[in-house]
């Protein structure tokens, strides 16, 4: 065996020794899930949403009862260990978003989680949510021996799950952009994750890369005191904090604003293709079967019509031809996010 790797697990199970005396790993607080997936009903989109859809565990939502309240002494739904829902990464996420598009109403949606397989579960009423991004937060109900499980799930499983899951959430036909999260771990003392943590967060960044999906690691405020421990108990206590849930966004939105540059259209994309339907909007001609919207690199669009096989363009400049469709007056815009909805 390699000793470095064989000092590393003797060390990380020391940690896990530690924690797990101290109280801030019993039970396996990071599993204690009482989940609040959001409901469909009285659900209509509109053409000046953003959503956004949360697959995760009890840091991306927490609900309480009587039960969790006696055994955590957490009393309240929003993303474990934040102070109120409006300090949990899922909300902090969406307000930047609202800040940054001030004519779009965001809307989040909290699907089932706790780990790949269950959020497998929630994937048809994505396709109903149409989202414009996916967060995936996932990682810490691996099953592993460190956590006081009976086995560690193999690297080959872990990776295969994940990548299952991906697949399923780039396959939406909104073709949401999709951001996934590191790990979470308070291990304290360290600098860097070892053992089983490095192990989880490295499968799922591998997995992200050759998906092209965007990873943030959370490593850094995982391993920094000020981040958690905030809580009665400590099953609250190795959960993120406000401090730590602010960690999550800003890593979280600097991607969403990267994928956002990467997306940005250029003259001559293609930046929707749909079916068109002449009950949808009233425009010549009424027989068209496709249309094209292309930016025209002047904060404008046109469309390429196709009518019976025959192509014809429209100017649609500025003009807000879908209702509040075409709020953008850049040709910088979310590819998603301002066309996807055009026919819905």
């Amino acid at each position: 065996m390699n000793i470095h790797f064989a000092m590393r697990k003797t060390l990380w199970a020391s940690l896990a020794s530690i924690l797990i005396s101290s109280g801030l790993l019993a039970e396996d607080p990071l599993r204690s899930q009482l989940e609040q997936v959001s409901s469909l009903k009285d659900f209509k989109p509109a053409v000046n949403d953003f959503r956004i859809y949360y697959i995760g565990d009890s840091i991306t939502r927490h609900g309480t009862n009587s039960e969790i309240l006696a055994r955590l002494q957490w009393d309240h739904a929003a993303g474990m260990a934040a102070s109120s829902e409006d300090k949990d990464y899922a909300h902090l996420v969406a307000k930047r978003i609202g800040q940054m598009l001030p004519e779009k109403k965001v809307k989040l949606f909290f699907g089932p989680g706790g780990n790949a397989v269950s959020a497998m579960k929630g994937i048809e009423t994505a396709k109903t949510f149409q989202p414009a991004l996916v967060v995936v937060q996932l990682g810490e109900h691996v099953p592993s021996k460190s956590f006081g499980d009976n086995y560690d799930e193999s690297p080959g499983k872990i990776a295969s799950d994940y990548g299952a899951l991906l697949d399923a959430v780039k396959a939406l036909p909104s073709s949401p952009m999709i951001i996934c999260t590191g790990s979470w771990n308070p291990i304290p003392g360290v600098r860097k994750y070892a053992g089983r943590s490095a192990q989880i967060d490295e499968i799922q960044h591998s997995v992200c890369q050759q998906k092209g999906v965007a990873f943030v690691s959370v490593e850094k405020y995982a391993l920094d005191p000020l981040c958690s421990g905030t809580g009665n108990s400590g099953g609250v206590k190795c959960h993120p904090n406000d401090a730590g849930h602010a960690g999550y966004a800003k890593e979280i939105f600097a991607a969403f604003e990267k994928l956002t540059k990467e997306g940005a259209a250029k003259v001559g994309d293609v930046v929707f293709e749909k079916p068109f339907n002449k009950d949808d909007m009233t425009w010549s001609p009424q027989q068209a079967d496709w249309a094209k919207f292309i930016p025209d690199g002047h904060g404008g669009y046109y469309a390429e019509i196709t009518a019976n096989g025959q192509g014809e363009a429209g100017a649609i400049g500025n003009r807000d031809v879908f209702g509040n469709i075409d709020k953008s007056k850049s040709s910088t815009f979310l590819l998603n996010a301002n066309l996807s909805t055009a026919f819905e």
